[in-house]
């Protein structure tokens, strides 16, 4: 899994971008199994938020693999805080995406097998 970071005007902790590094590689298991390579942009930024709020912290995570694409986007007082939600977002998203995978290949599988034991008509 191939991961870049892009940030704004301020330097990232060495410290976040590891911990980051870390739980987006384990993203990799629920990712089709292809030879294609996954590629994650994730990007931290400071956003000025308004009169009476302090400074927000924006990440956006961007997924590409094999065709398919995920975009995650978390805010918090701290890019820490940003991050995590961000790839909390982007885990539900691809842990959803498998599980339709997934349901798809089941149901097929079913079909055919029904189909063997002369309970449903093959439809062309």
């Amino acid at each position: 899994m191939n991961i870049t970071f892009r940030q704004g005007s301020t330097e990232l902790s060495s410290k976040l971008v590891e911990r980051a590094q870390i739980k987006l590689s384990k993203l990799s298991r629920f990712i089709t199994e292809s030879n294609d390579e996954a590629f994650v942009h994730v990007d931290v930024e400071k956003e000025s938020g308004s009169q009476n709020s302090d400074s927000l912290w924006r990440a956006s995570i961007n997924l590409e693999q094999a065709g398919n694409r995920f975009n995650a986007t978390g805010t918090g007082d701290t890019p820490d805080k940003a991050t995590e939600l961000a790839i909390k977002d982007l885990k539900r998203e691809v842990r959803k995406a498998k599980g339709k995978r997934m349901s798809i290949v089941h149901r097929g599988s079913e079909l055919l097998k029904r189909m063997r034991r002369g309970e449903v008509e093959p439809s062309l």
